[in-house]
């Protein structure tokens, strides 16, 4: 595992023009002793990171670009989150190295997908009100864990949530592809055959209804139907999507239900 001075190093060199750098130009820059960083740069060499062939002059080799390429994206990644997230720059900057050496891929999955949000949440700051398409078009390629809430269409005893709000897994996962994308919610595991059976899901849609894809226990619709609004700025700017869904069910006893409701997301 490098130490932060073997990636800055590295990162420098990924950096550095045609010429390379230098023990001299880099112990200048980075405020290291000369023999510090010939050591981590013989080191460096070793990992077959670096090609010293010109001592003078050593450069990255393929593998020491890929390697160097995939941190400095990790250190990217690190940085933006942590921006958003409140943090200064030169705090955010110095933790950004130990976010990308020492945090699991797994871990660095959930920090892209989160800064992925906040970049987009950003992009559309100035539109008020957008349809999904818009927002597909600015995500990348992946699948999005989003919160979301079911609302009846009318309130019954103070509350607006809906109890089908409890048939679906939560949450649900936002799935982006070339521009475009579906919601897919998955049902919660044994309801249909012990308290309810869903019978069709449809969304609406220019004036129409139309029904889900269902595979299964997973329920989809496209992005397109929804319609989302801007609320709040900055830290605390919120992406409110919803579409109108009509719900057909049977309960344990057989007996029919017909429910009309709001499925709203939230990133």
């Amino acid at each position: 595992m490098y130490n932060i001075l073997k990636l800055k190093i590295l990162l420098c060199f990924l950096q550095a023009d045609s010429d390379g750098c230098t023990v001299t130009g880099l112990s200048k820059s980075l405020g290291e002793e000369k023999y510090t960083v010939s050591r981590v740069i013989s080191e460096l060499e070793k990992e077959m990171l670096i090609d010293k062939s010109d001592c003078r002059h050593p450069i990255l080799t393929d593998k020491g670009k890929k390697e160097a390429e995939r941190y400095s994206e990790r250190i990217n990644i690190a940085i933006r989150y942590l921006l958003y997230k409140g943090v200064d720059m030169e705090n955010a900057k110095n933790d950004a190295f130990y976010w990308a050496l020492y945090c699991s891929e797994p871990t660095m999955a959930v920090i892209r997908a989160v800064e992925q949000r906040y970049q987009v949440k950003h992009e559309l700051s100035e539109s008020k009100c957008f349809g999904g398409l818009m927002l597909a078009k600015r995500l990348k390629n992946g699948a999005y864990k989003l919160p979301f809430i079911i609302y009846r269409d009318n309130f019954k005893n103070g509350i607006n949530l809906s109890s089908v709000n409890n048939f679906f897994v939560h949450p649900c996962v936002l799935n982006i592809k070339n521009g475009t994308g579906n919601v897919q919610l998955c049902l919660v595991s044994g309801t249909g055959n012990a308290y309810w059976r869903l019978k069709s899901l449809k969304y609406y849609y220019q004036g129409k209804y139309y029904a889900t894809e269902i595979y299964g226990d997973v329920v989809q619709f496209p992005i397109e139907p929804l319609k989302f609004e801007n609320l709040g700025s900055e830290i605390c700017q919120v992406l409110h999507g919803s579409v109108c869904i009509r719900l057909e069910y049977y309960n344990n006893e057989g007996n029919y239900f017909n429910a009309l409701a709001m499925f709203t997301i939230l990133i």
